[in-house]
Formats: structure tokens, C-alpha cells, sequence
């Protein structure tokens, strides 16, 4: 922007940041932003070394959020070293819709998404309101901006179920030199169709599991604030008035969070050890080889967990271990979403049983994508018809 522009000489941009290390645990794991993209601002970047008491009134050096500015993907994160309108296009293939679109084209359905995430911050007691002149000065390198987006959530078959709105914060300002940082291990997909395999084999059960605001169920066990964005901030004060004197001369409401909120960097680690003691509680042990698949029984008599951030694969061979493990996560969970039956779904494939045999799918996700990205024209497939013929001696011959 123009405004950041002119005072470069003062303040490095974001890309000074030192970026985060690259997981540890292999190549599949959740580095925070599993099932959420961040909707970012050009104007919400600013410089995490600067020093706060060099700005005006002694706030964090920011720029404002003006709604009237263009937002940028909501899937900033994912896609940051795509060109611009790539980034648009892999943010909708996502589903994820920055506020100001999504009110532009759900209306009220939109606005009310957002009120009920905030609701449901209330309810969980996710974050207390604090003063910034009332931090110190290490707490104060510790603050964060925050955004939302609002989705559509579609089933496997491509039908629209509900409108859902995500608020979550900046990750990418903060600076892991001052966190517990570590990512959350996510099943394999050779242990998911494994999985798949043997519940085919041996006629096991399939059921499917979400939890609802998996993060927010684990404490945030060190100091992060974030500021509630003006356009945000109006939905938030509308559930909760304990907000309305903290609100600055911006707009903006600054929170500590007490729970583990989407977007920080070590959000995603904290939900992992929450689900994993809570199903060793239950005396399920993880697998030696991936420790996103747990095993609780022996054969005959058992059943298996595959586990992909909040959601969740279950195979049994018995209907008592199912509601076992049902009791356990409800009695921990505030929602536990379940489901079960010829036809059912998990991360966008679809699963059907009929008979002896298990069919897997995504076609409704293969449509969503050309939906999203239309064929403009067709071309022949970059195979010959020779494609299995190997040549002899000058002559074809069929292997």
C-alpha cells in the first residue's frame, strides 16, 4: 500500500522474518493451517522486530484494516509463492471466501456464521480481553493480528450442508524463535487404505468422526495476543459487551488467548497431544510405525483409529468398542459428529460398501475442481496407441 510504501526506509517488510523451520515429521503433517486458510490483508503485514514504544501511542506498528482495500486469498498461506490470481483461484478450489465476499454473496446467512464463531469463542472461553500499555515488553513481541473466512461446507456428494465461518490467527507473524513450535503428525495414506483394505477383508464396520473446534479444546500454553480486526471486531462485541471498552481508537480489540486457535504455529502440535491422551485415556495405544493409527482390542474383537488432524476413520469388528469410544470422546469433546452406513465420506473421498466390496471415490471433489477451473478445450492424451508395444529389431511386437 501506499501508506507502507512510504515509511519503508522505517520498517523491514513481513519477508524479514526468519521463515519456520521444515517439519520434522516427514512430509505429512499440519503445520497449523490443516482444514483452515487465512483471508490476510495487505494491510494487516507489519514488522514483528520493530519496537513498539517507537509507534504512536505506544501500539504495535501496524497499518489499519480498510475494508475498502483489496483482500487478498484466503488462502494466503498455502499459496504464497503463487502469482496473485493463482492464489485466488487455489483459495476458491479451497471453498474459503474472504468476509467481505462472502457477505457480498450470502448476506445475512454470512454475517451470522460470524456470530456464531465468536459465540463460540464465548462459550469455550477461548481468550480474555487485555490493554497493550498492560504488557510487557516480551509479551507485546508476542501479539499477532487475526482474520476470518467464511465456507461452504459441501458433504462428499457435492451437496451443500451448512455456511461455517473460521476466525484464526496470523501465524505467519509470529515469530518462532519465541515459541514451542513442532507440527501435528497426520495419517499416512498407506495407512489409510490399509486400513480401507483390511475393514473390506474382514467386513469390519467403517464410521467417520469430526470433531467441532478440535483446537480450541487445548490450552494455549504460552503467551499469544491478538487483535479482533475492526470489520471483525463488530460481531465479536455483538456476543460478548465485555469487549466494548477494550476496543481502540482503530477499531481493533486485543485478546490473550487461552485456548489454541487456528493459525498459530503451535496450535495444531497441542490438538494432537490433546486427542492422543484422551485415546490412551481410553486405552488405545498408537501404532508403532504411525502414530496417527491407534489399535485398542486383538482380533475379532477390535478397533482401529485413523487420525487426520479432527477427523477421524473408525474400523471395528465390534459394535461394544464403537460406543466405547464414542462415550470417551463425548465425554471430552463438545461436539463429536458422527457418521455411519452404506455411504459415507472422509477427506473428500467418498466410501461405499455393498456386498463384499468397498468403493472408493472423489469424483464429486474431481467436479468441484473442473466447477472451479473449467475446460476450455480438449487434447488428445500425450499416449500413442503403441504405448505397450515394444519395439524389435526394427519390427512392433506385443510384450
Amino acid at each position: 500500500t501506499k501508506r507502507a510504501r512510504a515509511r519503508g526506509a522505517a520498517h523491514e517488510p513481513i519477508a524479514a522474518v526468519e521463515p519456520a523451520s521444515p517439519p520434522e515429521v516427514e512430509d505429512r503433517v499440519d503445520d497449523g493451517n490443516a482444514d483452515i486458510e487465512q483471508e490476510l490483508t495487505v494491510d494487516d503485514t507489519w514488522d514483528l522486530s520493530a519496537d513498539p514504544a517507537q509507534s504512536a501511542e505506544g501500539e504495535i506498528p501496524c497499518e489499519e484494516h480498510d475494508v475498502g482495500e483489496e483482500e487478498e486469498s484466503p488462502c494466503a498461506d498455502e499459496t504464497a509463492e503463487l502469482p496473485r490470481r493463482s492464489q485466488r483461484i487455489a483459495s476458491r478450489m479451497l471453498g474459503h471466501v474472504s468476509v467481505r465476499e462472502s457477505i457480498e454473496k450470502l448476506g445475512i446467512e454470512a454475517e451470522l456464521a460470524l456470530k456464531r464463531e465468536f459465540q463460540q469463542m464465548v462459550d469455550m472461553d477461548v481468550y480474555e480481553p487485555v490493554r497493550l500499555e498492560a504488557l510487557t515488553e516480551d509479551q507485546r513481541k508476542r501479539v499477532i493480528h487475526s482474520s476470518a473466512f467464511v465456507k461452504e461446507k459441501v458433504d462428499e456428494s457435492g451437496k451443500v450442508t451448512s455456511v461455517k465461518a473460521r476466525w484464526v490467527g496470523s501465524g505467519n507473524q509470529m515469530n518462532r524463535e519465541l515459541y514451542e513450535t513442532g507440527s501435528s503428525p497426520t495419517v499416512s495414506t498407506e495407512t489409510l487404505f490399509a486400513q480401507l483394505a483390511l475393514a473390506a477383508g474382514e467386513k469390519m464396520d467403517i464410521i467417520t468422526i469430526d470433531i467441532g473446534s478440535a483446537y480450541l479444546h487445548s490450552d494455549m500454553n504460552e503467551f499469544v495476543a491478538v487483535y479482533i480486526a475492526p470489520h471483525l471486531a463488530k460481531y465479536a462485541i455483538a456476543v460478548d459487551s465485555r469487549l466494548a471498552p477494550f476496543q481502540d481508537s482503530r477499531g481493533r480489540v486485543l485478546v490473550r488467548l487461552k485456548k489454541a486457535l487456528y493459525g498459530c504455529v503451535q496450535s495444531s502440535r497441542l490438538w494432537y497431544e490433546t486427542m492422543s491422551e484422551t485415546l490412551h485415556a481410553a486405552g488405545f495405544r498408537a501404532n508403532d510405525y504411525d502414530r496417527c493409527l491407534f489399535h485398542k482390542g486383538e482380533r475379532g474383537d477390535q478397533i482401529s483409529i485413523c487420525l487426520h488432524v479432527d477427523d477421524l476413520l473408525v474400523t471395528s469388528t465390534s459394535q461394544r468398542r464403537t460406543n466405547e469410544l464414542l462415550s470417551a470422546l463425548r465425554a471430552r469433546f463438545r461436539e463429536v459428529k458422527v457418521r455411519q452406513g452404506a455411504e459415507n465420506g472422509y477427506l473428500g473421498m467418498r466410501l461405499t460398501t455393498a456386498e463384499d466390496k468397498l468403493t472408493v471415490d472423489m469424483v464429486a471433489y474431481i467436479d468441484e475442481c473442473l466447477k472451479e477451473c473449467p475446460s476450455t478445450a480438449t487434447h488428445a492424451t500425450p499416449a500413442d496407441s503403441n504405448l505397450f508395444v515394444a519395439a524389435v529389431s526394427g519390427q512392433a511386437d506385443t510384450p
